[in-house]
């Protein structure tokens, strides 16, 4: 490697949000969600249950989608739907920046990593 060239270290998804959760709590929040809604988009295309192209569906149809599939129970898709909820309060200004801890944020991106981790495991029956 050249000098003077820093390599990139590669961290976990929970790192990040808990880097970003000590500054900005509530930006953390939108780092850990743009990841479960990348990886529900995979899973969309993975199992191919959407009509459409998937790229074009919203992270609520491509839930939906999952859910009417089988491949997430009532439950998760609850809390996958209030986590995208509080995603949208805290991007459109609809939080206050005191309303989420550092340690709250960093909760929200392990849930964030755990929820990614059963999105990888849905197999197409």
């Amino acid at each position: 490697m050249p000098i003077g060239l820093v390599q990139p270290v590669a961290r976990t998804l929970e790192e990040e949000v808990e880097e970003v959760a000590a500054i900005s709590p509530t930006a953390a929040i939108p780092l850990a969600w743009s990841a479960v809604e990348s990886e529900l988009l995979a899973a969309v295309q993975r199992l191919a249950v959407s009509p459409d192209y998937p790229p074009y569906n919203s992270a609520v149809q491509n839930l939906r989608l999952l859910r009417d599939y089988g491949g997430l129970d009532e439950n998760t898709y609850a809390v996958l739907d209030r986590m995208r909820q509080l995603r949208n309060r805290a991007v459109h200004g609809r939080m206050h920046p005191a309303a989420v801890s550092p340690h709250e944020a960093a909760e929200f991106g392990r849930f964030a990593q755990n929820v990614i981790r059963r999105l990888r495991d849905l197999k197409r029956e």
